[in-house]
């Protein structure tokens, strides 16, 4: 499956969209502390993978996090956030684009499960917790003591992309652009 679609006027605009949407709801419904948050905007990085593949999404979640945080941040930015978000993207690309999900399928709620792991195992606990603790001066053993409560997200974080990302597939012009066949 090709990972790496071609960047179409199309395409370029849902992304953008789509990156809009997630800054807002990374500032929106973002609560938490200078050392954890929660937010929904992992929806929109999700659909950003989806329609963007690996490379795209990367490069989307770099320009999110840049202009999310010069934009709206009162921490100020630090590039090894910006670095963490592209692999992030990437990897939501790696997992959604070119996928067919359905809502029905044990399989596909493991698939997403797995992702939702693996994302918040490399940001949630990895690399937000290096971060932290090398801003901070906090031992990173601390760090990721300090941000594991945070995993229980993870059953809302699938619920949520199962009801999303199926329906999206739905609507014909964004099925086309994630690679998936219609039914």
């Amino acid at each position: 499956m090709k990972k790496f679609p071609e960047l179409t006027l199309s395409r370029l605009v849902v992304l953008a969209m789509l990156m809009a949407l997630e800054i807002v709801l990374g500032r929106v419904t973002s609560i938490g502390t200078n050392l954890w948050q929660v937010s929904l905007s992992f929806v929109a990085a999700a659909m950003i993978g989806a329609v963007g593949g690996i490379a795209w999404s990367a490069i989307a979640a770099g320009v999110v996090d840049v202009v999310g945080t010069l934009v709206f941040s009162h921490y100020g930015y630090n590039w090894q956030f910006t670095l963490s978000a592209m692999v992030i993207g990437a990897v939501y690309g790696a997992f959604f684009y070119g996928i067919k999900l359905h809502v029905g399928r044990l399989l596909d709620w493991a698939y997403v499960l797995l992702s939702i792991i693996v994302v918040m195992g490399l940001d949630t606990v990895f690399f937000n917790s290096l971060w932290v603790s090398l801003l901070y001066g906090m031992k990173f053993e601390v760090a990721v003591v300090s941000r594991l409560p945070l995993l229980i997200e993870i059953v809302p974080r699938l619920i949520i992309l199962m009801l999303v990302l199926p329906a999206l597939q739905q609507v014909p012009q964004i099925r086309r652009m994630v690679g998936v066949k219609g039914e």
